[in-house]
């Protein structure tokens, strides 16, 4: 999938069905209470991040052409992923613990949606 479309559209796509998918949480966690909707939730963030990913490795190389640099270019690729990791899960406990998880669904909601934004002005 990822080799036979254009990239950047199809990150466009994703991010944007990874913003729907994340604002159904605030539904299914406080009002339906379902269990079965809610791993059915978690197993479609999943798929899509399972596609997003390689995507998202594979444009490294058609951004950064040289060897040499693109080396540099996977390096601060892995160390942005691993720091994002990091200060996401510290982020998230903090919103969670004032702002409660209703916000914090919806600040990684608008993160989606500003990725898919930033994703279309780069074309």
């Amino acid at each position: 999938l990822a080799d036979s479309s254009d990239k950047r559209y199809l990150m466009i796509i994703l991010d944007l069905l990874g913003m729907i998918v994340v604002l159904l949480y605030i539904p299914i966690i406080y009002y339906y209470k379902s269990l079965g909707m809610l791993y059915w939730i978690i197993f479609i963030q999943s798929t899509i991040a399972a596609i997003y990913e390689p995507i998202c490795n594979s444009i490294v190389p058609l951004l950064v052409p040289k060897d040499d640099e693109l080396k540099k270019a996977t390096t601060l690729s892995t160390l942005s992923w691993s720091s994002m990791q990091s200060i996401g899960t510290l982020m998230g406990g903090i919103i969670v613990s004032k702002l409660g998880m209703k916000a914090c669904f919806l600040m990684d909601s608008i993160t989606y949606l500003l990725s898919a934004i930033l994703m279309y002005l780069v074309g």
